[in-house]
């Protein structure tokens, strides 16, 4: 199987500084700076192991996430942990690789330091009982797979799903050909989908750049979605370079207000996902 490049942290960066050369084979850093002049993002290479070691930081100097690379005929291929982390140091979400596969157990937490779910993957299929959970330790969700039939990356999940309620099994479902994991898996709870799948794909689709609250590598989205029509925001989420070509005045103004800053596109996220988003942000 050939290597799998892994796209890392896809966010847009402006000035790129401080890059300490290895032409002896020596250990090196590579800093990347904001347009604020803050540290972004720092490369480390270490020769000894031929790997390098990406970390990103919040626009206060905390560590925001790190990963892992080692080199395979001069291209990079994620191996090693992989790490998120909450801006208090705790860990949102735990992955590690080999060879560019997922390798064991990921893992992925709720700001609390709750469990929201587990992965386990064999190789390059996915494996076992991913379970998930809601804010207050239940569990809402469980997904067994089929042994080494579902690709690690694939669509198309065969697996046996159990929905809870109060501790109970309320349903189950036997899928062949479905996609289920990840920001496309439901719960029979339109509540749950509501006010706790919101929360959690904010962290993990929107907090890298956006604080409810206050401005960080992009504006506060508390406010900013006070500003603007519903329809408005669900297309900004999804594709603002869209909003952007069209010459949507508002969108125009947010570039330039931002530095022109690209805006990640969110093509896989459903209306119903994008508006738990919404939903969750305006309890905060």
């Amino acid at each position: 199987m050939k290597p799998i490049l892994v796209l890392l942290f896809p966010l847009v960066y402006s000035i790129v500084a401080s890059a300490q050369t290895d032409t002896k084979g020596m250990p090196s850093t590579t800093k990347i700076y904001n347009e604020e002049g803050k540290v972004q993002m720092t490369i480390f290479y270490n020769p000894s192991c031929q790997c390098k070691i990406y970390s990103e930081f919040f626009g206060d100097g905390k560590l925001l996430a790190k990963r892992v690379f080692k080199l395979v005929d001069g291209k990079e291929v994620v191996d090693g942990e992989d790490i998120t982390y909450f801006h208090d140091g705790s860990i949102q979400a735990y992955k590690k690789w080999k060879d560019a596969l997922p390798d064991g157990r990921f893992y992925f937490n709720h700001e609390d330091g709750r469990l929201e779910h587990e992965e386990f993957y064999d190789g390059k299929y996915k494996t076992g009982t991913w379970k998930y959970f809601d804010a207050f330790g239940r569990l809402v969700r469980e997904q067994i797979y089929e042994p080494r039939t579902t690709l690690w990356n694939s669509k198309k999940d065969n697996a046996t799903v159990k929905y809870y309620q109060n501790g109970a099994v309320v349903k189950t479902d036997k899928v062949k050909g479905t996609t289920l994991s990840g920001s496309n898996a439901t719960t029979p709870s339109p509540a749950v989908i509501t006010t706790l799948d919101g929360a959690s794909l904010f962290r993990l689709k929107c907090k890298a750049c956006h604080d409810p609250e206050s401005p960080s590598y992009g504006p506060a989205v508390k406010s900013f979605q006070k500003k603007r029509k519903e329809a408005w925001l669900y297309q900004w989420v999804r594709n603002a370079d869209e909003l952007v070509a069209a010459g949507d005045k508002d969108a125009l103004a947010l570039y330039q207000q931002w530095n022109n800053k690209k805006h990640p596109s969110q093509t896989k996220l459903t209306d119903e996902q994008i508006k738990a988003i919404l939903s969750y942000l305006k309890t905060q």
